[in-house]
């Protein structure tokens, strides 16, 4: 059985593993999303999304199998920020449980605590060059907005508009 909830800070190094895990899988399979060691890295930003956001992790019988960063800093693909926003970032599946629907029930738990601060939009990115993480988006009830340059590639920006 798949739980997710709040995590601590404190939980953010496992989470960090699990990242550039699947970072290291997505270029093995040519979905260049993730570097290998990117997290790890960036680990004082993603730190401070955390403190001022929250970290949200999936578990399976006690064993990480999933999470995301929610946090009212947009990264900085998003030029604009928004008040009744919240962003997701880093959002990822343990291989171990692909095809579980750990992503969707990570995605709910976002709305829900989106939902009682009383924002009315979720909104994500993803790497433009990936299209099965693009069409997953558009399947979970998010629009998919522009592409933006970031570095040497572009991201696609995905918003959710929540009902109360």
């Amino acid at each position: 059985m798949i739980i997710v909830s709040e995590a601590l800070v404190g939980e953010l190094d496992p989470f960090i593993e699990l990242l550039d895990e699947i970072g290291a899988w997505l270029w093995d399979k040519g979905v260049k999303q993730w570097a290998a060691g990117s997290h790890r890295q960036r680990r004082d930003a993603l730190r401070e999304r955390v403190e001022r956001g929250y970290l949200i992790l999936a578990r399976e019988n006690g064993r990480l199998a999933g999470g995301c960063i929610l946090s009212t800093i947009p990264v900085p693909v998003w030029k604009t920020a928004v008040d009744e926003a919240l962003y997701i970032s880093s959002l990822a599946v343990a291989r171990s449980v692909a095809g579980q629907d750990v992503g969707g029930k990570i995605l709910a738990f976002c709305a829900d605590i989106a939902r009682r601060q009383k924002q009315t939009r979720l909104r994500l990115d993803c790497w433009e060059g990936n299209s099965f993480l693009k069409r997953y988006y558009r399947e979970q009830g998010f629009t998919e907005l522009t592409a933006v340059a970031e570095h040497d590639y572009f991201c696609r920006l995905y918003e959710k508009t929540l009902a109360p």
